[in-house]
């Protein structure tokens, strides 16, 4: 059976460390995962909402490749992968550009967890047909947890995160 390949981005892997749900996720066999050049350069460090600066130093980035065959990939200098690029980085960061158009151009999910850069990638390839298919963390989760993949546990775990997350992003 072919695994469904998802394309993260920096929003997405950031959210899953902050749910404490990397490994949970990541430990999905029935899916691959693929981050890109960029991104592992973007996820070096983060800051929590309180102002708490984590890194991810390169041992605990190693340890994501070897232990769940995370591939690290680049857009190609393809006309079609480099002009995509090339536009998007114009509207979004390095790691952004390069996860959609990896994603859009080789049938892949790209998941997100920033709404306007979503927006903007969806606009981008609005031409194209199929369309992209672009998600957010919480609806993979449930994805997984739909195809039996994750355990219900693990998932309203992160979707709980999330939807807090959402809640006091708007103020509530």
């Amino acid at each position: 059976m072919k695994k469904s390949v998802y394309v993260l981005d920096t929003t997405a892997l950031i959210d899953l460390y902050e749910a404490g749900h990397i490994d949970g996720v990541l430990g999905v066999t029935e899916a691959r995962f693929v981050v890109t050049t960029n991104v592992w350069k973007e996820l070096d460090y983060f800051d929590r909402p309180t102002g708490e600066r984590v890194e991810v130093s390169p041992a605990e980035k190693e340890r994501l490749r070897t232990t769940y065959g995370i591939d690290c990939l680049q857009f190609t200098d393809g006309a079609d992968e480099s002009a995509d690029y090339n536009h998007l980085r114009t509207r979004l960061g390095p790691g952004e550009s390069e996860a959609a158009t990896i994603a859009a151009s080789r049938g892949h999910t790209l998941v997100s967890d920033d709404g306007p850069a979503r927006r903007k990638i969806r606009a981008h390839f609005a031409a194209r047909r199929p369309d992209p298919d672009i998600i957010g963390l919480k609806e993979m989760v449930q994805r997984f947890e739909q195809n039996k993949w994750l355990s219900k546990t693990i998932c309203d775990a992160v979707v709980s995160f999330m939807d807090g997350k959402e809640k006091r992003r708007k103020g509530g």
